[in-house]
């Protein structure tokens, strides 16, 4: 069956399917089942018709109907793999091995160094960044970034909305830090 087709078989099945209501429809039937023609479209079909019930709204079945009803051409058993496939299983064991490099060195310091929450946002930065970069090493405005992120998750935590005024901000930015602080010293203390 192709579209052509499809579009009568409509026609002959639906009354309220006129010829102006499908002309409007005709280029979306055509881009979402022109590449899909032949005994698939055909059984979608016929699987759409059994279960379609045609109202004073919706009076023939839509192509988001017939397409619920299409078996999917191609799947991850069926491609043979490829060269995207290599290419990307590739990408993923490069940015392993980056991502670790960077954990074991980098990751180290700044989970010893910085308050839990700056560490947890620099690991995030980091898986992010590890398919792109190798070596893999934050530079300091990547850290800063990093824990202004933190910070301002941890405000909004704490104290909510964004306040009017900026010394109300600062403030609150102040308390948040200052809990980090207790909390590091607390850590420390306790190891």
């Amino acid at each position: 069956m192709n579209v052509s087709e499809l579009l009568t078989a409509i026609g002959r099945t639906y009354p309220g399917a006129t010829p102006e209501a499908l002309a409007t429809f005709k280029p979306v039937f055509q881009a979402r089942f022109e590449r899909r023609e032949g005994p698939h479209l055909a059984q979608a079909f016929q699987d759409c018709i059994a279960n379609f019930e045609a109202t004073a709204r919706k009076p023939f079945p839509i192509p988001r109907d017939i397409e619920t009803h299409m078996p999917v051409l191609r799947t991850a058993d069926d491609s043979g793999g490829g060269p995207i496939r290599e290419a990307l299983a590739s990408r993923n064991a490069r940015a392993v091995v980056a991502y670790a490099d960077w954990y074991a060195g980098q990751g180290r310091k700044i989970k010893a160094n910085r308050p839990r929450p700056v560490f947890d946002a620099c690991v995030l930065e980091a898986l992010s960044l590890a398919p792109k970069r190798s070596p893999l090493i934050l530079k300091a405005e990547e850290i800063a970034t990093c824990e202004q992120r933190a910070l301002s998750q941890a405000r909004v935590a704490k104290f909510g909305r964004i306040p009017n005024k900026a010394e109300e901000w600062d403030a609150q930015i102040a308390q948040v830090r200052a809990e980090w602080e207790s909390a590091t010293k607390a850590q420390m203390e306790a190891a």
